[in-house]
């Protein structure tokens, strides 16, 4: 069984430890259960996969111990779709999901002549995409 990752957006090479955020640490210890002295993965989404384990079990700030970190260079050639907004938001984000899933690297959203959603909401598509990873 792989361990599961968690993804920490400001965390760098240097650190030793650090505080899961509390979406994570509840996920983390309320779904799936996990408790002290277990391990785990974080990333920073910028090729920084680092190998951690549980410090400190709270829903709410989950500490954990940095055991190494290892640098992961981008897959070459990288892959890059653009698509228009569609008027079904859910296939929008079906759409997100799946094409995370199988490693596309940049998604850019397009505004046609013909797009009759004009607007979209980028947190949302973004805790898509996190969730995805």
């Amino acid at each position: 069984m792989s361990l599961p990752v968690f993804f920490a957006k400001e965390i760098t090479p240097d650190v030793k430890e650090y505080r899961l955020d509390e979406a994570a640490s509840r996920h983390c210890i309320q779904v799936l259960r996990m408790s002290a002295e277990e391990p785990l993965q974080l990333t920073n989404g910028r090729g920084h996969c680092f190998h951690a384990v549980i410090k400190v079990a709270d829903r709410r700030q989950t500490l954990v111990q940095i055991l190494s970190c290892d640098h992961i260079p981008p897959r070459n050639p990288s892959l890059a779709i653009g698509i228009a907004f569609t008027k079904n938001n859910s296939r929008m984000e079906w759409f997100l999901e799946k094409a995370t899933e199988i490693g596309v690297h940049q998604i850019i959203p397009l505004l046609c002549r013909r797009s009759e959603k004009g607007k979209f909401r980028h947190d949302r598509f973004e805790n898509i995409v996190l969730a995805a990873v």
